[in-house]
């Protein structure tokens, strides 16, 4: 009866050892990030900018698309990991109002990129994802010559029907909208202040 017992666990210690390597192998591993993935980071950065109303200040900024002082489109450069860990990746660009940042992301089954850290906080250096003043001003030179380049744009008078589409993605991403939850709702307050009662 023992050696049966005994041979029931091994059997059973084998089975959830095996299917441990087997989900450790799947969701640790290393995967190179598709274009598809990187097109969605710059998505992310690019709705978040539009959503907190950051992109005045790219103003004067970057190279301009347009080619005219009066009306400023930015081409911002930006740095991607190659590659992500459990869907995991970190990416290196300006956010101006704080500078370079180094930040986490994570890429959701549905498409929609995560940016790690909210800009309210400022990006301390006791988070993830913080100011690269705050690192080691080698290692971040090193990661911008190994990760992939690529540049984001920034209209810095953006259409309205811009905004909005970035904010709604937004919600969808985190469940959460400054422009919506926090812009809108001033400006509504400044227009009823604005206008007589009668």
């Amino acid at each position: 009866m023992r050696r049966r017992e005994f041979e029931i666990i091994s059997l059973i210690i084998c089975a959830l050892v095996s299917n441990f390597l087997a989900n450790g192998h799947v969701e640790g591993a290393k995967r190179k990030i598709s274009k598809i993935e990187i097109q969605d980071v710059l998505q992310a950065v690019q709705d978040e900018i539009y959503d907190y109303g950051f992109e005045e200040d790219y103003s004067q900024i970057g190279e301009n698309l347009t080619g005219e002082p009066s009306k400023w489109e930015s081409r911002m450069p930006i740095y991607i990991k190659p590659e992500s860990e459990n869907d995991e990746g970190r990416v290196i660009y300006r956010l101006m109002r704080y500078g370079e940042i180094y930040r986490f992301f994570t890429i959701r089954k549905d498409g929609f990129v995560i940016l790690d850290g909210d800009p309210e906080l400022e990006f301390p250096p006791t988070q993830p994802s913080l100011k690269t003043l705050s690192m080691n001003e080698g290692r971040v030179r090193q990661m911008k010559r190994d990760w992939l380049r690529d540049s984001f744009l920034v209209d810095t008078a953006p259409e309205s029907n811009r905004v909005q589409a970035a904010s709604e993605r937004q919600m969808r991403r985190t469940g959460y909208s400054y422009w919506q939850s926090v812009v809108l709702p001033n400006r509504a307050r400044a227009s009823n202040v604005a206008a007589p009662g009668w």
